[in-house]
């Protein structure tokens, strides 16, 4: 009886002590509970992220061939005197292009995802391009020609890398000069000076 009185009264000496260590405990599960759904959150979105560049790549190949296509076409209607078709009334390409711009819209998410912040040439290039193709004139051959130049640095990244990675690449890209053509249909130019993508007076399409 003497032994658990004095376990009682030992209990009640430290019981704050106790309380402290308790909600500790508590806010410690508390934190770590919250630290894998966020964890878990951020890599399904990684996820959807690379699955929206692989669908836009497989698209894009689908894309340039119709377009490819039709400059044949023209060229041979060209030959013979006849009017070429208009490319905006073959479902098709209307189609494909509004698939394009429905997985860009996705992709160029990757831009505010924290593993990005060190690609800031990409990131800029993304959120130009984005807009770029959402409001792209595509009346024509030579539009539709436009759209895939703009795109080729994206169409060309390996998605089967972390999205890191992937925007790494696309650092390398757009700093390289290989996709120069991209950049000033974009209206954007690498200033050497600052090391960084800058908008140029005229340009876009």
């Amino acid at each position: 009886m003497g032994t658990i009185r004095q376990k009682l009264n030992a209990l009640r000496a430290h019981w704050f002590q106790i309380l402290v260590a308790c909600g500790a405990l508590a806010l410690a599960f508390g934190l770590g509970m919250s630290f894998q759904a966020d964890f878990v959150e951020q890599a399904a979105r990684e996820d959807q992220i690379r699955g929206s560049l692989y669908s836009f790549s497989n698209k894009m190949d689908i894309f340039s061939n119709d377009v490819d296509r039709m400059i044949r076409q023209a060229e041979q209607a060209q030959a013979a005197g006849e009017p070429a078709d208009d490319p905006m009334e073959d479902w098709v390409i209307s189609g494909h292009l509004a698939l394009l711009r429905e997985q860009a819209v996705v992709f160029a998410d990757i831009r505010d995802l924290p593993q990005s912040h060190r690609s800031p040439n990409a990131k800029i290039y993304l959120n130009t391009w984005k807009y770029a193709l959402l409001r792209a004139d595509c009346d024509d051959l030579d539009d539709l020609a436009k759209v895939i130049a703009i795109c080729r640095p994206i169409w060309d990244l390996d998605h089967d890398k972390s999205c890191r990675e992937i925007m790494a690449q696309l650092e390398g890209y757009v700093t390289s000069g290989d996709y120069q053509d991209a950049l000033d249909l974009l209206g954007l130019e690498f200033v050497d000076n600052v090391d960084l993508l800058l908008p140029i007076t005229q340009g876009g399409i």
